[in-house]
């Protein structure tokens, strides 16, 4: 890695290159002259995204995990999702047309095939967290338009108090339909 640097920096000098390049591991560009270091991993979870399909606000603490699987503390996870067009009544409406007040996730899941949504997920807050430990904390995490890799991030808080909000639009699809019933959104807290 270095030598390859060492190049990029002597192109630079000789005024041949730029002194950015493209990382392909983190799909950006970055300083030839300086390397990110790592944020510390508080610790990791999944979020299930079934709940999503009921169309109702969701609110769900997700346990945080170490890198040797001991619990951390607790991230607050709040959720929705309703019809792109119409709204929340028109949301009830397309769940309770067979006449059924709580559908099975797999009927809820086929009266959402096709139809445009919109949602989001908020990250609340942490208990169970010394967050004095850090300068900052944050949350990255993946979604289904990143099959698994965590591109998204919040922005650097100090404390507890996260107050992120991720919003989606997405037609329901198959495969996001099938994202919703069995995929997670990867979460970390650094």
């Amino acid at each position: 890695k270095f030598m390859d640097r060492f190049v990029m920096m002597a192109a630079f000098a000789n005024g041949h290159a730029l002194d950015t390049f493209f990382d392909e591991d983190d799909a950006r560009y970055e300083d030839i002259f300086w390397d990110d270091m790592d944020h510390v991993l508080v610790g990791t979870a999944a979020v299930g995204l079934t709940p999503l399909a009921s169309l109702r606000h969701v609110k769900e603490g997700v346990t945080l995990r170490g890198a040797a699987g001991e619990v951390k503390g607790v991230l607050e996870v709040k959720m929705s999702m309703q019809l792109a067009i119409g709204g929340v009544m028109d949301s009830v409406a397309v769940l309770t047309s067979s006449g059924r007040e709580n559908l099975s996730t797999k009927a809820a899941i086929d009266a959402l095939r096709n139809r445009d949504v919109k949602g989001q997920i908020c990250f609340t807050k942490l208990t169970g967290i010394d967050t004095q430990m850090w300068a900052g904390i944050f949350v990255r995490f993946s979604w289904f338009d990143t099959h698994g890799k965590m591109q998204h991030e919040s922005a650097v808080v100090d404390g507890s108090k996260l107050h992120h909000t991720f919003t989606f639009q997405q037609r329901c699809t198959d495969s996001f339909l099938e994202y919703l019933e069995r995929g997670v959104i990867a979460v970390q807290v650094r």
